[in-house]
């Protein structure tokens, strides 16, 4: 049976439903990223998002199991104790965003989640909180792009590319947290346009794809580099360590294969960048740092730390220019003190 948004809400309903009677502990479930969408699926491919919050919860964790083929249940579980503050939920771009922008909730009791959601919702849209949820991204692109200068020109390549995929994905999303909420790795450059059209800076997508790939080259090497990929993905998620990287575990290979697959052909950027996300990821939990395919793949897109030089240049523009950014944002909604970025 081909899989729709309408099936997969009753699949979680359904779900939620068992688990709650099995588990007393849940307070509250709710659904938020993907599915929240009018069509959430990559070619046929999706997850379903569960933000799970415990009473007898001691530490978060997330935990991924399949529904069918092409889609799973990707659950982060939250101990109760994390919403107690509301001050601090309004600056949280992650657990403060999946409550505010209308998530579908699947179970509550004692109505918490109502609750928790007016003590937050109100506040969590001035501008203030929005600039301070992009400042909590800005710093910490700042402090990845420290860290990138100084493996410039080293052999340590898996560190080099981990480092400047969360500079980019932190600067990307301290400008997404202007109007919208932090974007997601599958979807990351295709709602990064919305983002930017929405604050009217569009020049910003096309250097942050410039920092990804700029090698039209690159599409007839598809089956070259995907096979690769697919092994390493493949052994890491049977044989490795994915009990502790459940994002990468044997449920997951489709979803990322088939978006790779789609985005190929259709907007080769955003299948280089969830090859590098994952790529990067599962080398960086093996404790590799050079391997031949990888560092080709590196390469063809000028991202090697022998080709960081150039690229460092390309990356202090685009960080200036997402500064420039969000100041220009806050001054333009009366935030004339405090919108200059410190680099901490």
């Amino acid at each position: 049976m081909r899989l729709t948004k309408e099936r997969l809400l009753r699949l979680s309903d359904s779900y939620m439903a068992q688990r709650s009677r099995k588990d007393r502990s849940i307070v509250c479930a709710y659904l938020t990223g993907s599915i929240l969408r009018d069509y959430p699926f990559i070619n046929g491919t999706t997850d379903v998002d569960i933000i799970m919050i415990h009473s007898e919860l001691q530490q978060a964790y997330r935990e991924v199991t399949g529904i069918a083929e092409d889609a799973t249940f990707d659950i982060y579980h939250y101990p109760r104790s994390y919403f107690a503050n509301p001050r601090n939920l309004r600056t949280d771009p992650w657990i403060g965003s999946s409550l505010c922008f209308d998530p579908i909730v699947l179970f509550g009791k004692g109505h918490w989640y109502e609750f928790v959601l007016s003590s937050v919702e109100a506040s969590f849209f001035l501008p203030e909180n929005c600039m301070q949820r992009a400042l909590v991204f800005n710093r910490e692109a700042h402090k990845y792009y420290s860290k990138l200068q100084k493996l410039v020109n080293t052999q340590y390549e898996v560190t080099y590319a981990f480092n400047y995929m969360l500079c980019l994905e932190n600067a990307v999303n301290s400008i997404a947290c202007l109007s919208k909420r932090p974007l997601t790795m599958r979807h990351f450059l295709q709602d990064f346009i919305d983002c930017c059209n929405d604050i009217g800076n569009t020049g910003l997508v096309g250097e942050a794809i410039g920092l990804i790939t700029e090698n039209a080259n690159l599409e007839q090497y598809y089956q070259y580099y995907t096979q690769y990929w697919n092994y390493y993905f493949d052994y890491f998620s049977n044989y490795v360590r994915a009990d502790f990287f459940p994002e990468y575990g044997k449920f997951r290979l489709p979803y990322y294969q088939k978006a790779v697959e789609a985005y190929w052909e259709t907007h080769l950027p955003s299948a280089v960048w969830i090859m590098l996300n994952t790529w990067t990821h599962i080398f960086s939990a093996m404790n590799m740092e050079q391997n031949e395919g990888y560092h080709s793949f590196l390469g063809m897109n000028g991202l090697t730390p022998q080709q960081g030089q150039k690229r460092m240049e390309d990356f202090d523009h685009f960080l200036e220019q997402v500064d420039d950014t969000i100041d220009n944002w806050g001054k333009s909604h009366g935030l004339e003190d405090g919108t200059t970025i410190y680099i901490e």
